[in-house]
């Protein structure tokens, strides 16, 4: 195989890989009815969501029903912002969203000027109605907050309901079954160390660190589509961060312990014998 053609397989190997990454963070959505102060439905007012991240944005138009959807979205942190003329501009900030989980928010808009600003304090629906999905899932603030051993993001799972830990983290089980039902993946990709799985299930091949993780998302019962990469009665989803548009980081520091050295006796009496002698 020539040089050229094993590049051009090699080069066509990471898009696949990378496409099938992307895919899998952007299987979230959130969508909505926007309403007057009556409960009144509103069409044609424009809603936008925005990553708190990276800045990027989505837009939909509410339809005659006061509808919206916006799909395709990665796990992090949004703000969903609504206007139509004559109204107030509605602004729901910090609205999370779990790796493959629909978000809905619900958006009031107010008779006023166009420039005027309403936050929206309450956050998305505490029961998910639009799937029969059911999930847990940890976000990145509360995997750093997590008092685990290390800094594997695997320990903080064990703190979920439904989690079994007789011994050590790595003999978990969840909700009772075998350890060789429960698959991991790492954005869309099985992670499941396939040598162990029988015996060792609550190990990763990649290990899932706490700084590096935006969400994991536990299914529990009736996974979608959306879960894949792996096979299981119990999905263990990892969703690593995306870039931004600031610097940031996360540092980790030890502390040692300084001995200090002497100056034997020994040696103290050879250095003055030898400067008497001199």
């Amino acid at each position: 195989m020539s040089r050229s053609l094993w590049c051009g397989c090699f080069s066509l190997f990471l898009a696949l890989c990378s496409a099938s990454g992307t895919y899998a963070q952007s299987t979230a959505s959130i969508s909505g009815a926007v309403k007057d102060s009556a409960g009144g439905v509103i069409p044609g007012v424009t809603v936008i969501v925005k990553n708190d991240a990276t800045g990027t944005a989505q837009e939909a138009v509410t339809d005659a029903d006061g509808r919206y959807q916006v799909t395709a979205l990665g796990a992090g942190s949004y703000t969903v912002t609504a206007a139509l003329s004559g109204f107030k501009t509605a602004v729901a900030k910090s609205v999370r969203v779990a790796p493959g989980q629909p978000v809905t928010i619900p958006l009031t808009l107010e008779v006023g000027s166009l420039t005027e600003t309403v936050t929206v304090t309450s956050s998305s629906e505490l029961i998910n109605t639009e799937t029969a999905t059911v999930a847990a899932t940890l976000n990145s603030d509360q995997l750093t907050r997590m008092p685990t051993p290390t800094r594997n993001a695997l320990n903080a799972v064990a703190f979920l309901p439904g989690v079994n830990t007789p011994g050590t983290n790595r003999d978990s089980t969840i909700n009772g079954l075998p350890e060789s039902f429960l698959s991991i993946t790492l954005d869309g990709v099985s992670n499941n160390d396939n040598f162990l799985r029988n015996t060792d299930s609550f190990f990763a091949s990649v290990t899932p660190r706490q700084d590096a993780v935006e969400a994991v998302s536990v299914t529990l019962a009736a996974a979608g589509a959306q879960v894949g990469g792996g096979s299981g009665a119990v999905t263990m989803a990892f969703t690593t961060r995306l870039g931004g548009n600031r610097s940031r980081g996360a540092r980790t520091s030890t502390t040692a312990t300084r001995v200090s050295t002497r100056t034997t006796t020994s040696t103290s009496s050879i250095t003055r014998g030898r400067t008497r002698s001199s």
